[in-house]
């Protein structure tokens, strides 16, 4: 979810973290209160946290849960992985060296297919044969149980004890209220920042289907590269300018209002279509290629055919990215009106 602005609620220590205004929020707070966790928001010493369990996390996947249905999403799944599993089942298909690799062009699974992920891992040097065997591997079955006795098979002792944590996770399941019947166990969600270090989750909406709209998991360390101290800590956080975009298009919120209308092109113009992908597409600088680069782009093409515009932005972007990943799906679209 590149680009949007996130509510993020983050269980660690110090102020309670502020939450931005408007009704979404709070209805997701509401939720959130109204199931008996508004402490889950409040600030909690260092203390504390040397006890940190994964029924933590299970509280997060809680206020998760209950923040969609709030929001009228009664449809939903929750993907819960560890990320020490997803590590060894790369380890073991002979990727140890490219692990980090391995987990970004996983997490862009949904975006861009099982062709696109294998295409981003042969470029980074992955032979063909470990490519299938990381695919094999992360391939289990669709019961709980019976999906972590697999993983259990295929593991070293770094992705048992990842497994290990997903059941300790899950065994807090009953008490704090969310159906065991909506988590199901996915070794291929990666949750590509590379902080996470322990059970990670992420909540879909499946009817309708529009994907992952929140997430998260646990961090060791995040904590400690500012502090000079570790303290583990569980966060969770939902793409608000997503939820807002998706509510609106299938009428959820009773304000939103369709209106209908024409767009004649003159001759010779351009109306060119783009997802964010493009404009955030960030080079090893961590710049993004921008707007204003895209503008200029197109201006410079505009007495080119609508597939050599394409081909000229696609080719500018991939300059601009240069070796550093694609963290974002690009898709375009180029309409011109013929002259004469």
């Amino acid at each position: 979810m590149a680009g949007e602005k996130d509510v993020r609620i983050v269980s660690s220590v110090g102020e309670p973290v502020p939450m931005p205004e408007g009704n979404i929020a709070e209805l997701f707070l509401e939720a959130v209160e109204g199931h008996g966790k508004a402490e889950a928001l409040k600030s909690k010493r260092a203390g504390a946290w040397q006890a940190l369990s994964h029924e933590h996390v299970y509280e997060d996947v809680k206020r998760a849960a209950f923040g969609l249905e709030a929001l009228g999403f009664n449809a939903y799944t929750v993907r819960l992985n560890d990320r020490r599993i997803l590590t060894s089942l790369a380890a073991a298909a002979g990727a140890a060296h490219c692990e980090m690799d391995v987990l970004i062009a996983i997490d862009k699974l949904d975006k861009i297919g099982v062709t696109g992920v294998s295409e981003e891992l042969r470029a980074k040097g992955l032979a063909d044969d470990a490519i299938a065997r990381l695919w094999d591997s992360l391939r289990v079955p669709g019961d709980i149980e019976g999906a972590l006795a697999s993983l259990e098979d295929k593991l070293d002792a770094r992705g048992t004890a990842g497994v290990a944590s997903l059941r300790e996770v899950l065994e807090a399941a009953d008490p704090l209220g969310v159906p065991v019947s909506r988590i199901r166990i996915d070794p291929s969600l990666a949750r590509g920042l590379d902080y996470y270090t322990g059970p990670v989750f992420e909540a879909e909406v499946v009817e309708p289907a529009v994907g992952s709209i929140c997430g998260g998991g646990r961090y060791d360390h995040l904590i400690g590269m500012f502090s000079g101290r570790d303290i583990p800590a569980v966060g969770v956080s939902l793409g608000l300018e997503r939820i807002v975009t998706v509510m609106e298009a299938l009428g959820m919120l009773p304000e939103t209002e369709y209106r209908s209308g024409t767009t004649i092109l003159e001759q010779g113009a351009l109306l060119f279509l783009y997802t964010d992908g493009i404009t955030e597409a960030m080079d090893p600088a961590e710049e993004f290629f921008g707007e204003d680069t895209l503008e200029e782009c197109l201006k410079t093409s505009a007495d080119l055919s609508p597939e050599e515009i394409l081909a000229t932005v696609q080719s500018r972007v991939q300059k601009h990215l240069t070796d550093a990943p694609q963290d974002d799906d690009m898709t375009m679209i180029a309409i011109k009106r013929p002259v004469g």
